[in-house]
């Protein structure tokens, strides 16, 4: 008895000991490389390429997906995502910075770091992770603490409440930065990687050459093309997680290249800052200038369809509802300036308020590399006061044509006299004969001119045309 549960016991231990460790699987030599070409600022359309290239792998049955990168950063939530997506993923994965002279930069040092092998071409480099409006301001403060030894009480005051803000403000963007250090060293960890310098890619913006990240165990290889990487990783063992692992087998692997379809260039055009800010203006436009001049139709459909692009941008950018009210608020405001007399109020209000929403816009906490222009605000400044002030000239102009049907087209206009009697006749006008009566009575001739001065019902009501009036 006692034989068997010793038997028992064993068995047991083992059968938890082989469940427990971590399982290894080799890849069959035929099963294909899934490569993926990841160029540009990191946004949402990527992260939808990202997953799609995931799933076009498991569908081959790829035993390796190679990421080439070459990117300026993105915004740090998509990033995360990605970074989620490449930790999670059943197959190996890749990311090859690539070719000489490209980057990984910001957001790319994350997706360097989430990747199960890490490759770099030479003459390329990663780091300054930092995103910028995360960096703490300690000039101003060192400022502040000098001018407050040297004010007066009521300044101190005044300085103090502002120190307070801004040291509420550098507390926030210190959380933030944190935050995104302790990601990117989970991330190093994980990996058996240089987590030390991973924090201070973000902490203080530090940069690598190639041979310097492979020297200080920031990436696992240097090499001049993929097939050179794929010849050094061959026969490699990759772990996948802490129960998983993989050994690579990429003797006779075909390689197939999953680029971006025209969806990722759509999604990436539309996802840039820049596009979207002027999606927004343009739409925005559009239906005011429609507003003003109902009818047309032009100035609306293309408003109308920049709009909805515009939101669809949006809604996967990170955004700041007060810029985005104060854009539009602006853009109220100077098309009102044409309408109410404001002596300028409006204007400049509305001018005043379309820049700093503009500022404000883009949430820069979120983006890393990437974000509106300066001068894309210059520009769309322009274009919305020369499209707005356009159309009011063109408006205004309009109303100052003179009607050519009705009775409106018809007062002052002159008529011929067919048939006359005293005060009463017939006359002809525009091709159209036509009752006339006058107040009084009129000596004119048949083919004479007369002034119509109104209308009563059908009959033209009508007076002496005077020469002076023929000259004029």
């Amino acid at each position: 008895m006692n034989i068997l549960k010793t038997f028992l016991r064993v068995f047991t231990f083992v059968l938890i000991t082989f469940l427990l460790s971590p399982q290894q699987s080799h890849a069959d030599s035929t099963q294909p490389i899934t490569v993926l070409n990841i160029k540009g600022a990191i946004s949402p359309a990527y992260s939808d390429y990202l997953q799609r290239g995931m799933r076009q792998a498991k569908k081959n049955d790829s035993q390796l997906l190679l990421i080439e990168l070459n990117t300026p950063g993105g915004v740090l939530t998509t990033t995360r995502e990605m970074a989620q997506d490449i930790m999670a993923s059943e197959i190996p994965v890749a990311v090859f910075v690539t070719p000489s002279g490209a980057h990984a930069a910001s957001a790319g040092t994350f997706l360097l770091y989430a990747a199960h092998i890490a490759a770099m071409s030479p003459a390329t480099n990663t780091g300054a992770a930092t995103p910028v409006s995360m960096m703490p301001d300690n000039t101003k403060q060192k400022k502040d603490t000098k001018d407050d030894k040297q004010g007066t009480s009521d300044k101190t005051k005044d300085k103090s409440a502002k120190r307070n803000d801004g040291d509420n403000n550098e507390r926030l963007a210190q959380k933030s930065l944190e935050d995104t250090a302790a990601f990117i060293r989970s991330l190093a960890k994980f990996h058996g990687r240089n987590a030390d310098w991973a924090e201070k890619s973000v902490t203080q913006a530090a940069s690598l050459t190639a041979e310097e990240a492979l020297k200080q165990g920031v990436i696992n290889y240097i090499a001049a093309d993929h097939h050179a990487l794929i010849t050094q990783i061959n026969g490699k063992t990759i772990r996948l997680n802490e129960n998983q692992s993989v050994t690579l087998d990429l003797t006779q692997a075909p390689v197939i290249s999953y680029a971006p379809n025209w969806r990722t260039k759509i999604l990436a055009l539309l996802t840039d800052p820049n596009i979207a800010y002027f999606l927004l203006i343009i739409g925005i436009n559009g239906l005011i200038l429609e507003f003003y001049n109902p009818g047309t139709m032009v100035a609306g459909v293309i408003g109308a369809v920049c709009l909805l692009l515009a939101l669809m941008s949006m809604h996967v950018l990170p955004i700041n509802a007060t810029g985005l009210t104060m854009v539009v608020l602006g853009l109220i405001f100077l098309a009102s300036e044409a309408f109410i007399p404001s002596f300028g109020i409006l204007g400049i209000g509305g001018l005043v308020a379309f820049i700093i929403g503009s500022l404000l816009l883009f949430d820069t906490e979120a983006m890393a590399g990437i974000g509106l222009d300066m001068s894309s605000i210059v520009i769309a400044s322009g274009f919305s006061g020369l499209l707005i002030g356009t159309g009011i000239y063109i408006l205004f102009k309009l109303r100052k044509l003179h009607n050519t049907t009705g009775m409106e087209a018809m007062m002052h206009s002159h008529a011929t006299v067919t048939e006359w009697d005293g005060k009463s006749g017939k006359v002809e006008l525009y091709g159209e004969r036509w009752n006339a009566r006058s107040e009084n009575i009129l000596d004119v001739n048949i083919g004479d001119k007369i002034t119509i001065t109104g209308k009563e019902n059908l009959t033209l009501i009508v007076s002496t045309f005077s020469p002076a009036e023929n000259d004029a």
